[in-house]
């Protein structure tokens, strides 16, 4: 395996080819950009049939939170990627602000981030959303498992 080389992601399907990037991925520790990067790391937090119908057509729209970027993918979902920049290649070792090439990097691929104090209108609903379905799961969860040990 040759050394320096990062994944690109050109496809969109699921399965195959985005398997076989992620191995790579995982194998040489690098994503060629911030685009790959999300696609590899991106896990829903809010499946698209509960986001409100305004909500969903603001594909791209992006905010940074706590080291995550929360963005409406094309699907309508409310989704994360957890941000590691020294797993992406385009953002320099070294540089002074990783966040500032990484949204430059994201904005010419459509992203809209918000990076204002107040994160936009939309950030509330957003935050409501992720705690209203970050709970759902844990009750679920809890439920299930007393489920398996009630005797």
């Amino acid at each position: 395996m040759k050394k320096g080389g990062a994944a690109v992601i050109i496809g969109k399907e699921e399965g195959g080819e985005i398997d076989r990037l992620r191995e790579r991925v995982e194998n040489e520790g690098l994503c060629a950009d911030a685009a790959t990067y999300v696609k590899l790391n991106k896990k829903i937090d809010v499946p698209a049939e509960k986001v409100p119908e305004d909500l969903k057509k603001k594909v791209g729209q992006a905010w940074f939170y706590f080291g995550e970027l929360i963005f409406v993918d094309r699907e309508g979902n409310i989704a994360r990627a957890d941000l590691k920049f020294d797993k992406i290649a385009s953002i320099p070792k070294g540089v002074q602000d990783p966040y500032k090439v990484f949204l430059e990097e994201l904005k010419s691929y459509g992203f809209k981030i918000e990076t204002r104090i107040a994160f936009g209108l939309d950030w509330p609903t957003v935050a409501k959303l992720r705690l209203e379905s970050k709970k759902a799961v844990e009750e679920a969860i809890k439920n299930s498992t007393k489920r398996e040990f009630d005797f």
